[in-house]
């Protein structure tokens, strides 16, 4: 999907379960639980997956995130002022060069589980989200932030 917006869906502007997919040049506003989710099974996060490539995307004023979800390379994108979190990762997801802007609870959120899946980050901007900017960040830089890799 390339070149346009979506907006006012009652779930999701895009939902997908693991397969390719490439959005680029889109705006995903307004939407109930998120911009954009990638949805599958936990039992099935941990197995290779199809790649989904996010292009110079702006989700904004999503309900639970502006981008929900795993296995997705995030590129030059804005993840702004969503009720919930810019991101909720389930891991598996490159973010380069990023805004994670004015979130109501966070900007970054990682799923809680026994062992989490790894991120990477590059670039990424964190700024004024409301509770926490960043959720299990801070922890500890020494501590991989809890399987993500900043560089």
């Amino acid at each position: 999907m390339r070149n346009g917006s979506i907006s006012g869906f009652d779930y999701a502007g895009v939902f997908f379960p693991n397969f390719q997919v490439v959005l680029e040049d889109l705006t995903l506003n307004d939407n109930y639980q998120a911009g954009v989710y990638r949805h599958s099974a936990p039992a099935n996060l941990k197995a290779d997956t199809q790649p989904a490539v996010l292009r110079r995307v702006i989700a904004f004023r999503n309900g639970f995130a502006g981008v929900y979800g795993y296995g997705m390379t995030i590129e030059n994108s804005s993840l702004s002022q969503n009720f919930g979190a810019g991101l909720f990762t389930q891991g598996y997801n490159n973010l380069f060069e990023t805004v994670l802007s004015h979130n109501k609870l966070y900007g970054f959120n990682h799923a809680i589980s026994a062992s989490p899946l790894p991120d990477a980050m590059r670039g990424i901007v964190l700024k004024g989200n409301g509770i926490h900017t960043v959720q299990f960040l801070p922890e500890s830089m020494g501590g991989n932030l809890i399987n993500t890799t900043l560089y």
